[in-house]
């Protein structure tokens, strides 16, 4: 078993290595810091994010509101839980703390590296969203999966931290659609 677990862990590492330092380029240098950090970006909070929560709230109404609702408690459990139960316990060092010869494209972080909060928020959001918008989901999954890849690329994370991380955002999502169901409260009409 060991031995399936070192070899899982191998594997991971060369493909972090590869991502991160090999299938690079000078734009996704520019890009993948600024996807990785969207919510710490003020410019894209205040000019783009404020407008456009400004005309969803006028094109949806009371769809809109239910939405944010259940996206936001359902990313306050999945950031609780991933961090309380999961990453605290397994205590995975970072990459930079791990490996050699890591480019650390964005300042280093502290605390565990495994599963990803920011892949497991934005799953867990992309599961709601797509609840609430089916016609949007592939929308709400790419986003996800580029702040998830994201975190690879700038050498925050590994791989299977990021797989993880959308694993449980995902599960989680679905128990918070569940939890919504059994309260008997559907798909609200705009």
């Amino acid at each position: 078993m060991s031995s399936l677990l070192e070899q899982l862990i191998h594997w991971d590492q060369l493909v972090f290595l590869k991502v991160n330092t090999e299938w690079t380029h000078p734009l996704l240098d520019y890009w993948m810091p600024l996807i990785t950090a969207l919510d710490h970006n003020y410019d894209f909070l205040y000019f783009v994010l404020v407008p456009f929560l400004i005309l969803f709230f006028l094109l949806f109404r009371k769809r809109a509101l239910s939405f944010l609702i259940w996206v936001a408690l359902t990313v306050l459990v999945t950031d609780a839980a991933n961090y309380q139960l999961i990453k605290k316990n397994i205590d995975r060092p970072r990459p930079e703390r791990s490996l050699e010869h890591v480019e650390l494209r964005v300042p280093s972080h502290s605390g565990p590296s495994f599963p990803s909060n920011h892949a497991a928020n934005n799953f867990a959001g992309a599961t709601v969203a797509s609840h609430f918008f089916p016609h949007a989901s592939a929308i709400f999954f790419l986003i996800a999966a580029a702040v998830s890849y994201s975190r690879v690329y700038v050498g925050v994370h590994f791989p299977l931290d990021v797989l993880a991380g959308a694993l449980v955002g995902i599960l989680v999502g679905l128990i918070v659609l569940k939890f919504k169901s059994a309260l008997g409260l559907s798909r609200e009409k705009s």
